[in-house]
C-alpha cells in the first residue's frame, strides 16, 4: 500500500502495522549486494522474496542459487582492497583480517555454511552485513575528513562515521 503523501514520490510505503523487519532486512541486504553485481537490477529481482505453495515467504530459487556461488561476493568487495578474494574462504579471511566477524546468534559463519544447500540465510546476510562493513570502511578511508576522528591508536571505524556524518550534519 502507498501511503498519499508518499505516492508523488514514487516511495512504496508499508504502514507500521504491516511492517515485517525480518522481511526488510532480507530485502535490503539482498537488494545491496544485486547493486554491488548488476545494475539495473532486473525488474523480476526487485523483490527476492517468493511465496511457496504453504504461504510462507522464501527467497527466490533465482537468488538462492546465486548467493551459492562465491561471484557476488567477490564483486561487492570495495575495489580498493588489494587482491580480490577469489573464494569464500579467502573472503572470510579479508573481513577478517579487516577487523570486521561474520557472525550469527550461533557464531561464527563458516566456509560451509555459505556453500551448503539448502541456503543457510542468516549465515548469507550475515556476509552481507560483513561487506557493507567494509565497504563503509573503505569509504571512510577515502574521506579525508575522517582521519581527524582518530583519538587515538585503534579507533573503530564506527568512531570515524559518525564523526564524518556529524561533520556533514553541522555543515547543512
Amino acid at each position: 500500500m502507498v501511503e498519499p503523501a508518499a505516492a508523488g514520490l514514487g516511495i512504496d510505503l508499508t504502514p507500521l502495522d504491516r511492517y515485517e523487519p525480518s522481511r526488510a532486512k532480507v530485502c535490503a541486504s539482498v537488494r545491496w549486494l544485486l547493486h554491488k553485481v548488476r545494475e539495473p537490477i532486473p525488474e523480476e529481482l526487485c523483490d527476492p522474496l517468493s511465496t511457496d505453495h504453504c504461504g510462507e515467504q522464501q527467497l527466490k530459487p533465482v537468488l538462492s542459487h546465486l548467493l551459492l556461488s562465491q561471484p557476488p561476493y567477490a564483486q561487492a568487495v570495495p575495489g580498493r582492497q588489494a587482491g580480490a578474494p577469489g573464494d569464500t574462504a579467502s573472503l572470510l579471511q579479508l573481513l577478517n583480517k579487516k577487523g570486521i566477524s561474520v557472525r550469527t546468534e550461533q557464531g561464527a559463519v563458516t566456509e560451509t555454511e555459505l556453500s551448503h544447500a539448502p541456503l543457510a540465510l542468516k549465515a548469507h546476510l550475515a556476509l552481507v552485513d560483513a561487506l557493507m562493513a567494509l565497504a563503509a570502511q573503505d569509504t571512510l578511508e577515502q574521506v579525508q575528513m575522517a582521519t581527524e576522528a582518530e583519538v587515538g591508536v585503534g579507533a573503530p571505524w564506527e568512531n570515524a562515521l559518525l564523526f564524518w556524518v556529524n561533520k556533514v550534519s553541522c555543515y547543512l
